[in-house]
């Protein structure tokens, strides 16, 4: 079909729709969600479930500290931390693909050794982290963390400054209270 053709099907509607152009559209204020975040928007506000009394480690813990307070806690992640700012979050499995990194070494011993030396600031990446404020939701939460697959969503406040945190585990514990 020609795109004559195509044109001459449309109705009035559809050719003047398919005739604007985005540009001319007003930009959506970036502080104000969209219908799609709208549609996630369910449940009280986050900071209702999150965990506020964080385990987190610096900046400039090693690896083998991280291992011993997830260990210790029972806990599979942990934020990173410069001060009061969050910067990151480590996962263990952010520790074995270190670990797969350091195959070549001549011994089991020096390798497991040096991966325990290295600091977190080294191995976390800024994509790992995803932040909310404490004013959205439990599903605006759940979405995110279902969506970029992660095991754990930070709260902050503008600054970055670490507020709480929220897993998996504290989704479906939520979820069990009101089933």
């Amino acid at each position: 079909m020609s795109d004559d053709n195509i044109k001459e099907s449309m109705t009035d509607t559809e050719k003047i729709d398919s005739s604007v152009n985005n540009a001319d559209l007003p930009e959506q204020d970036a502080n104000t969600p969209s219908s799609e975040e709208d549609s996630h928007a369910f449940g009280p506000k986050i900071d209702t479930i999150m965990i506020k009394n964080v385990i987190s480690i610096p900046n400039n813990g090693t690896i083998e500290t991280a291992l011993s307070l997830m260990n210790t806690h029972r806990i599979c992640c942990l934020p990173v931390v410069d001060g009061d700012k969050c910067i990151g979050l480590i996962t263990k499995f952010d520790v074995l693909h270190v670990k797969s990194i350091f195959s070549n070494t001549n011994s089991q011993i020096d390798r497991d050794q040096a991966l325990l030396t290295i600091p977190v600031k080294n191995i976390i990446e800024k994509r790992n982290i995803h932040c909310i404020s404490p004013d959205r939701t439990v599903g605006h939460a759940a979405h995110i963390m279902k969506e970029k697959d992660i095991l754990g969503i930070v709260i902050t406040d503008p600054s970055e400054k670490l507020l709480g945190i929220v897993t998996y585990d504290d989704l479906l514990t939520y979820l069990c209270t009101i089933a």
